[in-house]
């Protein structure tokens, strides 16, 4: 038997999201084209004489909730053969939409035909018969507008009908038998044969000398758009096909290893198995053909949108899937691990290094966090490579140089650096990477200072995400509205505190280094020197400290010290139960600590360091590490102040306004490990 999966092991394994902005200009033409389907097809149903039940159902249930692809499926293909203002186009997609409606209400009888714990009353069977009838009627009188019944294209019709009828007569009587990647595609098209139907007509109406060849382009492009559906269509129809007995193609894959029918053994076993990944990297494969192909096409645009946007979506299932994986495997509770005892400074930093090195992959990267976008593997990198150095320990230098290279080599093209290999810059984890590179003496590219620069924003402070086109793009929401993402394109306090380290750092640049001043201190001043990403300030406030040691500036310094005197060295302060139970901020602070007694030496400053270090040693685990406690915080991208009480924080996996820890414990531990250095 084929193997499913040649094409992927034949495959690059690394995806990218696609960050085309100009797809983006699409946007209003696909909305004008998809409103005016919709408007078309609402009012020829509103001036029908037809039971206002059925009217209902058509106009609330089936047309509102259709996909804008089943509006305008015809206008995909219209421009390749030349018919961009072809007068049939609109009157063929409302046939279309009606073909597609009449073939899923086929289907659903065929569903509520079988054994089912879900067989519809007499009054839905007989309902979904006649919005059957409908659709078919209205599909055929819509398409008689266009063409004569002595057309060719009837008998066309005829032939594709005739085929989907054997091909779904088939599947009733037997279960289909797909052994390969082409099997499984042409069940696909089979399912799909009335889209065909449209090319058929195009073929006919085009005047085009090379008609030919783009018809069977578009053909193979159609194909391509079909599989893609299916599988989606398939992952998200899991548990239906089981109940009405319909052919699934990982109910298929897990039958064949002996698991039960059920939707929770299924998903389980295609997530666990690798199946769902190995999918949608068919899918990936399949997306780049198409891509290939719309090059070739004229006037592609809304394909091209199709295909991105299924792009990213794909890729973001695959990261989220892997990421889990690894989440599952290496998330181990630290609450059955044992503390150390009669600990002490140099042992604890020896073995909190050890438990890092111990996690580092073989290519050079860290893996830590686990959120919406998959695991970090450069952010989280970076981080742990800024807070430690070769210079502490000569025989870890082999890891330091190895994560550098693997931090190089993963700069995207607009010279910065995401979350991830995967995702799209940010200005914090770029932040991280030059921070890394500095204290491994790595010479860095002015191009890179300079692409970096350009995230200062006019207020002086540094944003996480510059681009609204890339920002909606990555999420998938492809709205150019900037309320829509105002919380994540502002300035934020703890970004721009990691911006002031970097720039502490950095001969020149004068003009950007007063602006970001002059914002820190406005952050003081307004009560705004909160973190956004992260649940205690002190993340800040340790980051500005580290930047004046390199370039003391005394009103800074001052607002640091206040508010790090007032929140955390008074214990009746509500803000000090939070850092003493947080072995992350417990560290920080520590740090923050050490900085201010180097500058403005006093006995009270040091009484809490030595306190807070003994604190932190009977907190190491026996394997090296340290517990860490949800730190970081992602809100909806509209959310201005993650501080609004209204805001219902959860710790979980994914989703927004939540809260995330270093399952892995790299953030916390490399934190603490520097925290005991420091003050031994």
């Amino acid at each position: 038997m084929n193997s499913f999966f040649d094409l992927v092991e034949k495959s690059p394994k690394k995806f990218k999201l696609d960050q085309n902005i100009a797809i983006l200009d699409v946007l209003e033409t696909l909305g004008q084209d998809s409103s005016k389907g919709y408007v078309e097809l609402k009012n020829y149903i509103d001036q029908l004489n037809i039971a206002p039940q059925l009217k209902k159902i058509i106009l609330e249930e089936h047309l509102s909730s259709s996909s804008y692809v089943y509006l305008i499926y015809p206008k995909l293909f219209a421009a390749a053969y030349g018919l961009i203002d072809a007068p049939v186009i609109d009157l063929l997609c409302i046939s279309g939409f009606f073909h597609f409606m009449a073939v899923k209400c086929f289907d659903d009888l065929i569903d509520a035909s079988k054994d089912s714990k879900s067989n519809p009353s007499k009054e839905a069977y007989i309902t979904s018969l006649s919005l059957l009838s409908f659709y078919n009627e209205h599909a055929i009188k819509t398409l008689g507008e266009c063409f004569k019944s002595t057309h060719e294209i009837w008998r066309e019709r005829e032939i594709i009908y005739d085929q989907f009828f054997q091909f779904t007569l088939a599947n009733a009587q037997e279960t289909p038998k797909v052994k390969s990647i082409e099997e499984y595609e042409n069940f696909a098209c089979d399912k799909s044969r009335i889209s065909f139907f449209t090319l058929e007509i195009f073929y006919r109406l085009s005047e085009l000398k090379e008609k030919e060849a783009i018809h069977h382009l578009c053909n193979r492009l159609n194909r391509i758009l079909t599989f893609i559906l299916q599988i989606h269509d398939d992952i998200k129809d899991i548990e239906e096909d089981i109940e009405n007995g319909q052919f699934n193609i990982f109910v298929d894959f897990a039958s064949q290893n002996n698991i039960e029918h059920s939707a929770k053994e299924v998903k389980t076993y295609c997530y666990k198995e690798g199946v769902f990944v190995n999918f949608f990297q068919l899918v990936l494969i399949n997306i780049q053909e198409g891509k290939e192909i719309t090059n070739q096409l004229n006037k592609m645009d809304h394909v091209n949108f199709f295909l991105q946007k299924n792009h990213n979506k794909t890729v973001k299932e695959i990261l989220n899937i892997k990421g889990y994986h690894y989440f599952i495997q290496h998330n181990n509770s630290d609450k059955n691990i044992q503390k150390i005892n009669d600990n002490n400074s140099s042992n604890a930093y020896r073995k909190g290094i050890d438990y890092i090195l111990d996690k580092q992959e073989g290519q050079g990267n860290w893996f830590d966090i686990f959120n919406n976008a998959g695991l970090s593997d450069l952010w989280s990198t970076a981080f742990i490579l800024s807070n430690i150095s070769s210079a502490d320990a000569v025989d870890f230098s082999d890891n330091t140089n190895r994560a550098l290279r693997y931090l190089i080599h993963s700069m995207n093209e607009d010279l910065g650096w995401g979350y991830n290999s995967v995702w799209i810059s940010d200005t914090d984890s770029t932040s991280f990477v030059l921070l890394a590179m500095l204290k491994h003496q790595e010479k860095i590219d002015e191009k890179i200072f300079t692409a970096w620069i350009k995230k200062q924003q006019e207020d002086g402070g540094f944003t996480t995400y510059s681009s609204v086109d890339r920002l909606s793009i990555s999420l998938g929401m492809y709205v150019q509205e900037k309320q829509l993402y105002k919380g994540w394109i502002q300035s934020h306090f703890c970004v721009s505190a990691t911006a002031f380290y970097v720039l502490s750092q950095i001969e020149g640049y004068d003009l950007e280094k007063q602006k970001l001043n002059k914002y820190l201190i406005n952050c003081f001043e307004t009560g705004q020197s909160f973190s956004y990403w992260w649940t205690n300030s002190i993340y800040g406030y340790t980051y500005i400290l580290k930047g004046l040691k390199h370039a003391y500036e005394e009103p800074l310094y001052n607002w640091v010290v206040k508010l790090i005197d007032k929140k955390f060295l008074n214990d009746l302060a509500p803000e000090i139960k939070e850092i003493r139970d947080n072995n992350f901020y417990l560290s920080l602070l520590i740090e923050s600590l050490v900085i201010i007694q180097s500058i403005t030496p006093k006995e009270k400053f040091l009484n809490k360091i030595v306190e807070l270090q003994q604190l932190l040693l009977t907190r190491q685990l026996t394997d090296g590490s340290w517990a860490s406690s949800p730190t970081l915080r992602i809100t909806s991208p509209e959310i201005i102040d993650p501080r609004d009480k209204e805001i219902d924080w959860q710790e979980k996996t994914i989703g927004a306004n939540t809260l995330y820890r270093d399952f892995n414990r790299l953030f916390t531990t490399v934190c603490s490990s520097n925290a005991v250095k420091i003050t031994s």
